[in-house]
């Protein structure tokens, strides 16, 4: 790529210890496919969902049910798709997944759909079509507006008429229990991906995207684009606009364990002239990112996530998963496994994975429940024919599951029920990069409010989607995807009574950088400030100013104790 980047790889012979091994498989083969895992049936295995075109003149998509290990066809939908993007999704907080599917059909191949199906009677039902489907597309999940449900998010380009180019937005499915509302969110993009995390720990679901937008294209660019949008009390704002990229795929994790959300991408550059390569981006602790160029990277034109995440060397930090076409136009399956001393990568050598062509959707999962991910690709082989692979992660090192988080509390601030807990660990996984299942239920053992994963060990729901009495509970995950055991459940017996307010009482300017003036018109006998851990970062007595410049950026519970012993909390945003 034209740029300059800080040079990150060491490429290595020594360190062989990861090794995936073929696993024959009556999993058909698949063109132009998707796929991705959830475990529908609740038995404690994930299961496949495939969609493409068999041996690239019908489209099919098929469920494969995983029966310790062996996977056997469970059923095949009645509308299909390739092309596109889908997912297993928990819509409705029941334990039970949808299925969502876009992309086009032999069919018809001017017409792209977007189909979602209802687990029922132990079958895929098929409960609404929308024109609007995308091709070259991808789906990702999150809780954008903390009501408790899981929102869909949709990139890609919409169907074309004779007079018009298809359109290229980022779309915003809100979920109504199921419902799914669509909105425009932002400029989307094709031949490109998406990210959905929290990059500052402010609390709020920020976005980065990148690929081909229909502008700017001539001779010496394709008109790429890759940016970075932080959230602002839910408006998006463009925070970093980086190298343009296209071609490729995009995850996020805390890859050096500091508490904070990085990036990795892979692609080709914008420039006619580039080759692929892979892109770390460091998280600075602010939202903003450093560049480091690992110099090799793969491209694949027909599929999003080619690439993934996890730990694939057994040491607890995320590696970096890839295929498509390399740097020398060769096809390539890459590993680049971080060194946490020297906290760099290196590309790994003799991994036992085969060899794909540049259509190619992949996951990484543990199909056989040893604690250790192993890897699903949907592709083409070298002579471009249709090809499902299973490969098994033959690690014999032992990765026991975290602990469950412990001090599980809930703060109430304005209009919000901030949840928060630590004590978590890991035999492996640094305790700031470990994730987090939260769930919430009316009953206890139910997950029937809320239930989905987390990057920090705090979340806020806002209070109007939250009842007064409810129970909820924590787990733990890893950077290999284990999931600790169930932390205590807690209880909640009324959660208005957690929230004082005096109309009196004033703290400005919110948010802030520096300075906190606290208006009273009573006397204030002290102040305390807490984190969304619970743990106290500042106290002052006695005083209306308080300097906070030494804040990192972020979300804080300020508490006021005034002198009649009345305590009133209150959020703070520091910018």
């Amino acid at each position: 790529m034209k740029q300059f980047f800080i040079p990150f790889l060491l490429i290595s012979t020594l360190l062989n210890a990861q090794k995936f091994e073929e696993v024959q498989t009556n999993i058909s083969n698949y063109g132009y496919g998707s796929l991705n895992i959830g475990d529908f049936n609740n038995d404690g295995f994930q299961d496949l969902l495939i969609c493409g075109d068999n041996t690239y003149s019908q489209t099919q998509c098929d469920i494969y049910k995983n029966d310790n290990g062996i996977f056997t066809h469970f059923q095949k939908l009645p509308q299909s798709t390739y092309l596109g993007d889908l997912r297993f999704v928990n819509l409705r907080n029941d334990d039970t997944l949808d299925i969502i599917l876009t992309g086009q059909n032999r069919e018809n191949i001017r017409e792209y759909k977007t189909y979602q199906y209802q687990f029922k009677n132990n079958n895929y039902e098929l409960i609404n079509s929308r024109d609007g489907g995308k091709i070259y597309s991808s789906f990702a999940y999150a809780d954008f507006d903390h009501d408790g449900q899981l929102d869909l998010f949709l990139n890609g380009i919409e169907n074309s008429t004779h007079d018009e180019i298809g359109k290229y937005l980022l779309h915003f499915l809100k979920n109504n229990k199921g419902e799914l509302t669509y909105s425009e969110l932002l400029g989307g993009s094709q031949n490109g991906d998406f990210v959905i995390s929290d990059f500052n720990n402010d609390g709020l679901l920020d976005i980065a995207i990148f690929g081909i937008n229909g502008e700017n294209e001539s001779e010496e660019e394709y008109g790429a684009f890759f940016n970075i949008y932080l959230n602002n009390n839910g408006t998006l704002e463009l925070s970093e606009e980086k190298y343009g990229m296209l071609n490729g795929s995009i995850q996020s994790a805390d890859f050096n364990g500091d508490g904070f959300q990085d990036i990795v991408i892979t692609g080709l550059g914008k420039n006619a002239n580039d080759s692929p390569t892979t892109l770390y981006l460091e998280n600075d602790g602010y939202g903003k990112f450093i560049e480091h160029d690992l110099g090799k990277g793969v491209q694949t034109f027909s599929s999003v996530k080619s690439m993934d995440i996890g730990d694939l060397n057994n040491d607890g930090y995320y590696d970096i998963l890839m295929i498509g076409e390399d740097e020398e136009g060769e096809y390539s399956s890459k590993i680049f496994t971080y060194n946490p001393q020297s906290k760099d990568f290196s590309l790994e050598e003799n991994t036992g994975l085969g060899v794909f062509s540049i259509s190619t959707s992949l996951r990484l999962f543990d199909y056989n429940n040893d604690n250790h991910l192993d890897l699903v690709v949907v592709s083409g082989d070298e002579l471009y024919e249709p090809k499902t692979s299973l490969y098994k992660n033959i690690s014999t090192e032992t990765n026991n599951a975290p602990t469950p988080p412990t001090s599980l509390k809930v703060n109430t601030s304005d209009d919000k029920a901030i949840f928060s807990w630590n004590g978590a660990t890991d035999d492996k996984t640094p305790i700031n990069s470990l994730q987090y299942e939260l769930s919430i239920g009316s009953e206890k053992g139910k997950s029937d409010i809320l239930k989905y994963i987390v990057t920090t060990n705090n979340w806020f729901i806002n209070k109007d989607f939250l009842p007064k009495n409810f129970y909820w509970s924590v787990k733990s995950i890893d950077a290999s995807r284990v999931y600790s055991k169930k932390s205590d459940e807690q209880s909640v017996d009324n959660l208005s009574t957690n929230d004082i307010t005096i109309k009196d009482l004033k703290i400005y300017p919110n948010p802030t950088r520096d300075f906190i003036n606290i208006q009273s018109t009573k006397t204030i006998k002290n102040m305390n400030i807490y984190n969304l851990s619970g743990q106290k970062v500042m106290s002052q007595s006695n005083s209306k100013t308080v300097n906070v410049h030494s804040l990192n950026r972020g979300i804080y519970i300020v508490e006021i104790t005034l002198e009649d012993g009345q305590t009133v909390k209150t959020k703070l945003i520091k910018q």
